[in-house]
């Protein structure tokens, strides 16, 4: 407080301005620390990469509405376009879209349908596959536009995939065809009638102690088979058998042991060299699993965190590993941002500066009020006193000007507007131009007196009885 009074002396303050001076430097210090602090830098390490993230799947977007595979020569493809939209669904930034960009999509998507109901990959392909079909999709699923999927002959093709055994002939195929049908809304007696077999398809893939196969009769489990068969077994509904559950809990021990200590990912199998798309499939597997039958395996999350970081490029897209060196893909910053949100998701990270700008608000508001009460307060040290206020006086009409005043006449009451007056010197009236040989007495002529001396005239008018009295002493001394 010495130091602020010595300033104020410096500056050459009076003492009633010392307060505002704090107040103005406590606001200005409130809003650089909620506005212009620099940020946490645990805050900076995470939230910069998903802005490049962002920033690189929307430069792969092309005239026609559709994302390509590369910023600079990329054609638009179904597989393209799905990948960036479901990977900005991951990132929690698809209301961010402007409508123009959403029907740039929707239009791509739709020219890429065939005769046969399905997708294909761009406007070369001339049949559909069940791949591409399921992306065009799951696409158009992403923005809640189920209405736009009422097609009888998309789901026919979807349909027409199906064997007697409920299968679409491997599991990941299978996958595909019944969740084409379950964004669908097809009716349950489609969907039962195609699924009935599905089940016993299912159980003859698993591999004891875990894991399923992708096909028929190969006895060897992979950690992309058994992420889309447990996926269909819980579309499907079936966990809920002692049976059931203790597949998805082999299957979900199986894969946890697939986890590379080393580089923090997942591999295809034990052993095997760690890849961005089955470390999602392995997370994934392992969230749903422990949401549904609590079978809950252990994986080190922050090593896997920092194996998605370390696939990502300068440009902000993914590679498939930390060893890779290709340019990036938009699969699999898909990938990469949906293992994210497996192990530490986007919407915490989000939060966190959502979380930090509410803390800072929360300290430059208390002070705005503070310095708001300290301003307008009665006692505040440095108001100025208010003046006590005295009744006025009457007021009065204003005197008009002279030269707007005017008089009657007190011989025949006309208005002498700007003009002469005379006054008689024996009875002392003022009369007008007309009356100055008769002012109704005998006495000579009167004196001219001009209007524009209203001072005078309002004198003679206020002395009125003290002249008479003064004419009268003078007519009797003249009479004597």
């Amino acid at each position: 407080m010495d130091s602020l009074n010595e300033m104020v002396l410096i500056m050459g303050l009076s003492k009633s301005k010392k307060y505002a001076v704090v107040i103005i430097i406590i606001c200005f210090v409130a809003v650089y620390f909620t506005f212009f602090f620099p940020k946490a830098p645990k805050q900076e390490e995470e939230i910069e990469p998903l802005y490049a993230a962002e920033e690189y799947i929307m430069s792969l977007r092309n005239p026609d509405g559709g994302f390509g595979a590369d910023p600079k020569t990329g054609n638009s493809t179904i597989e393209s376009t799905a990948y960036a939209v479901l990977a900005l669904k991951e990132l929690g930034r698809l209301k961010a879209l402007n409508r123009t960009i959403l029907q740039g999509i929707y239009n791509f998507t739709y020219q890429q349908q065939r005769w046969d109901g399905g997708f294909g990959n761009d406007i070369t392909y001339e049949y559909s596959t069940l791949y591409h079909t399921w992306l065009a999709v799951s696409c158009l699923n992403t923005f809640n536009r189920s209405y736009l999927l009422n097609d009888q002959y998309l789901g026919s093709y979807f349909v027409g995939e199906f064997y007697e055994d409920g299968s679409a002939g491997d599991i990941v195929s299978t996958f595909y065809a019944i969740s084409g049908l379950k964004m669908m809304n097809v009716s349950e007696n489609i969907f039962e009638k195609y699924t009935y077999n599905t089940e016993f398809f299912l159980k003859n893939l698993y591999v004891y102690p875990g894991g399923f196969s992708p096909i028929y009769f190969e006895y060897k489990q992979y950690v992309y088979s058994t992420y889309f068969a447990l996926m269909l077994m819980m579309e499907l509904g079936l966990y809920e058998t002692e049976i059931d559950q203790d597949i998805i809990s082999n299957s979900s021990r199986w894969i946890a042991e697939c986890f590379d200590e080393t580089t923090g990912g997942f591999g295809n199998t034990k052993g095997r060299t760690p890849s961005i798309d089955v470390t999602y499939w392995a997370t994934k597997t392992l969230n749903i699993t422990k949401q549904m039958v609590g079978a809950s395996q252990y994986f080190e999350k922050e090593a896997t965190e920092n194996y998605i970081w370390a696939c990502q490029r300068d440009d902000g897209g993914f590679v498939k590993s930390p060893s890779d060196d290709g340019s990036s893909s938009i699969e699999w910053t898909y990938y990469a941002l949906a293992s994210l949100n497996q192990v530490h998701p986007i919407s915490e990270i989000r939060n966190l500066t959502t979380t930090i700008t509410k803390l800072r608000l929360s300290v430059l508001l208390p002070l705005v009020i503070l310095a708001s009460w300290l301003f307008m307060r009665p006692d505040r040290p440095f108001r100025r006193p208010e003046k006590k206020s005295t009744p006025s006086p009457p007021t009065t009409p204003s005197r008009p000007h002279s030269e707007d005043i005017f008089h009657h006449c007190e011989r025949c009451g006309t208005v002498v507007r700007n003009g002469k007056l005379y006054e008689c010197e024996n009875c002392g009236k003022l009369v007008c131009e007309k009356h100055t040989s008769n002012c109704g007495c005998n006495f000579p002529s009167p004196v001219l007196y001009l209007i524009i001396h209203n001072s005078k005239i309002k004198k003679k008018m206020k002395n009125r009885k003290g002249g008479q009295e003064t004419r009268k002493k003078r007519r009797n001394t003249n009479g004597v």
